[in-house]
Order: C-alpha cells, then structure tokens, then sequence
C-alpha cells in the first residue's frame, strides 16, 4: 500500500532522514522504533504531507504523493495520529470525533461509525459531552486514534501512542492497536517503546540519526542481539 524510496528530508540546512526506504503492506501492522531524534517522527510527517522530501518518493496505492498538501493525503485515506494526541481541548470528546469524520458526507454512515466506536472505546461514550481537556492522558489517547477511526481510515500513521501513559494505559492502548489489527487497517507504527512495537507488528524498521539501519520480521528483531542491547535493555 506504502512505499517510501530514498527519502532526503531537511530542516533547513540540517538533513533529518538520509535515503529512508520502506514499505507497508495489506494489512500489515510495521513498526518504525528508535531513540529520540532518530527521524521516525519526520517519517511520518513526511507521509502524511506536512513535510516536503529534498529527493525520493513516496508512493501509496501506486500514486506519488510526495509533495501532495496534507489535506489531500488525508482524502486518500491516510490519517495522522499525531505524538501528543493534539486534540481539540475545547470542544467535547463527541465534536473531536465527528472532526475526524469531516470529509464524509454521509451523514448515517457517520452515526452509525460513531456508535461503532463508543462500543469499542467506552469509556469515551461515558465521557462524549465532556471536553476533551479535562480527559486523562490515556483517555486523551484514545479520543485521539477514534478521531482518526472516525475518517474510515485505509492506512494509519500512529505516533507514539504509549507516550507518557501508565502501565495500565499502555496495555489499553495496545489492545486498540490489535483490534485495529484485526480489522485489517494497516498501521505504520512510530514507538519508543520498542518491546511493545514489535509485540504488536508483523514486520520492523530501525532508525538511527535519520538512516534506516536493519529490517526484519518483527520476530527476528526481537532476537537481534543489537536491538535487544539497544532497544530491549536485554
């Protein structure tokens, strides 16, 4: 579906990823992990419009969309869950989902995705007239992968989704993930925690100073004896 080819990015004069390639399949969940300042959230910026690539491409579902306005990469159907769950703090957890849903016209296709969601997260149908800054964290993570749910996603970008949460959460949230899993979405996933990432994907990219280092099946980074050093403090 997803397929970056030799990716030069920049911050002004400063190269953030160097020749970055990589893809997504069907229905495949495939982890970006590596420290802070690696480049993993560039990547994704980059996907989803908000930057610009110096040279190569990024291709989904056959079309170059390198350098297509975000916006339009969002009507392709890539949504954008952003690091630091960037809700809307002053409107209620139901106005931030239907936010999500703004390019569907359809408006009972809208409410019956609505009602899906409040089964899948429930605790944000308890809390729908609530505004969205009073949330926890956690719940605050949550409002933010169902904004993107809200879009009928054909591929998600999640952004560390575990950042800053409780044990408790981060189990929470990985369950999402494999519900999303399930349902056949494929989800490029950008982790710090490296342990949960490739619990949760088929296949992994490591990054390191904006370069991708090694590729596997997620089993086989496990075993890697450089990534359990370190990434799995093993």
């Amino acid at each position: 579906m997803l397929e970056l080819e030799g990716l030069d990015v920049y911050y002004g004069n400063i190269q953030a990823l160097k020749n970055v390639s990589l893809s997504v399949g069907e229905g495949e969940v495939v982890a970006l992990i590596g420290n802070n300042g690696a480049g993993k959230t560039t990547t994704l910026r980059t996907i989803s419009g908000l930057l610009k690539p110096r040279a190569g491409s990024v291709t989904f579902l056959g079309r170059r969309i390198d350098g297509v306005p975000a916006h339009n990469v969002t009507k392709m159907g890539i949504c954008h869950v952003l690091e630091g769950r960037q809700i809307f703090s002053n409107l209620t957890v139901k106005e931030n989902l239907l936010i999500g849903a703004y390019l569907n016209s359809d408006r009972g296709a809208v409410a019956k995705n609505l009602d899906r969601l409040f089964g899948l997260f429930p605790i944000l149908k308890e809390r729908r007239d609530q505004y969205g800054g009073t949330l926890s964290g956690g719940e605050q993570q949550m409002l933010a992968v169902a904004r993107a749910l809200m879009g009928s996603p054909r591929l998600i970008l999640m952004d560390e989704p575990s950042l800053g949460l409780s044990p408790v959460m981060v189990q929470q949230v990985a369950r999402i993930i494999e519900t999303i899993k399930a349902d056949g979405i494929p989800i490029l996933l950008v982790e710090q925690n490296a342990r949960l990432a490739l619990a949760l994907s088929h296949r992994g990219y490591v990054i390191d100073s904006g370069e991708v280092k090694l590729h596997d099946t997620a089993k086989a980074l496990k075993e890697n004896e450089m990534v359990k050093k370190a990434y799995l403090g093993m």
